[in-house]
């Protein structure tokens, strides 16, 4: 998982996305400090897995197995509404809306994806921007954005993952992202191929 660029604005809208938690905010805009009693999100890895657990201050005073792997604390999104997951295959983005249909799958739907319910959907102009505007920073062709999404339609970047998951949404949507990635590494070899060849300097015998 790659970090986000340093904050940058273009005519008062941010181009670079933010974790929530980021002082910068999800579009570059400054958030309120944290509240006592105010419930964040717990990420731990296990066995090369992350899981996401709902948490509150309580709990900070009983962080003992902390020390045993990495973890990563995001403020809770309170009014999340639904959640996206944004492929981005070379300069072809696919977006799906993630609609949980259960507890389990509200705070994280990995947990129960019986529950869920997909849609195919367009980024905002801001949130797109964002998102070439990191995969141009880091040269990447090819990620898997995670947001949340508040009743209001503020998007909350979570996450860019270089292998991220895709193939649940494709199925579900009908999203041609395999063929995109197929059409991405054939025109790579063919730009290799077509490359001209350096001699060797070597003599044939």
């Amino acid at each position: 998982m790659h970090p986000p660029p340093p904050c940058a604005r273009s005519g008062g809208v941010s181009h670079s996305l933010q974790p929530r938690n980021s002082p910068c905010g999800a579009f570059g805009e400054r958030l309120p400090s944290k509240k006592d009693g105010e419930l964040f999100v717990f990420i731990v890895g296990v066995a090369g897995q992350s899981f996401q657990a709902e948490r509150g201050d309580g709990d900070l005073a009983n962080l003992g197995s902390v020390r045993t792997t990495a973890h990563q604390f995001q403020d809770w999104v309170h009014d999340k509404h639904h959640e996206a997951r944004v492929i981005v295959v070379g300069d072809q983005i696919f977006a799906v809306f993630i609609h949980a249909g259960s507890p389990a799958s509200r705070i994280d739907w990995r947990a129960d994806y019986a529950a869920l319910r997909y849609e195919l959907t367009e980024l905002p102009v801001t949130v797109e921007n964002g998102v070439r505007g990191y995969m141009a920073a880091f040269g990447l062709v090819y990620a898997a954005f995670d947001f949340a999404i508040d009743a209001a339609d503020q998007w909350f970047f979570l996450e860019a993952n270089t292998a991220g998951q895709y193939g649940f949404l494709e199925s579900n949507t009908g999203a041609p992202i395999s063929a995109s990635l197929a059409d991405l590494l054939a025109g790579g070899l063919r730009g290799r191929l077509d490359r001209p060849r350096r001699a060797s300097g070597r003599r044939a015998h």
